[in-house]
């Protein structure tokens, strides 16, 4: 079975982790962490943002129903790519 919606919903999934990813070494930077407040302040980031992330991959999976509604995916295709463009900064 080709199902090219699919590959293209499961790809949504990946980038938006990669959305996440991002945002995860935006605030740790932005943090200004020092040996004193590393482990508890990073893991506090870290822990906001998993948590943001998995809302958001749940949202996406409700709006575009595991990617049968086409407009839904659309417009989360959308999203997701003018996110990516906004964190380029913290892609590596």
């Amino acid at each position: 079975m080709n199902r090219p919606d699919l590959l293209e919903h499961e790809q949504g999934h990946f980038d938006l982790c990669e959305v996440y990813v991002r945002q995860l070494r935006k605030q740790l930077l932005a943090a200004n962490l020092k040996a004193f407040n590393l482990i508890k302040d990073g893991n506090a980031i870290y822990k906001q943002v998993y948590a943001a992330y998995l809302d958001r991959q749940e949202l996406y999976e409700r709006e575009t129903n595991h990617g049968l509604d086409r407009a839904g995916q659309v417009k989360w295709n959308k999203s997701i790519s003018d996110e990516l463009s906004t964190l380029e900064a913290y892609s590596e």
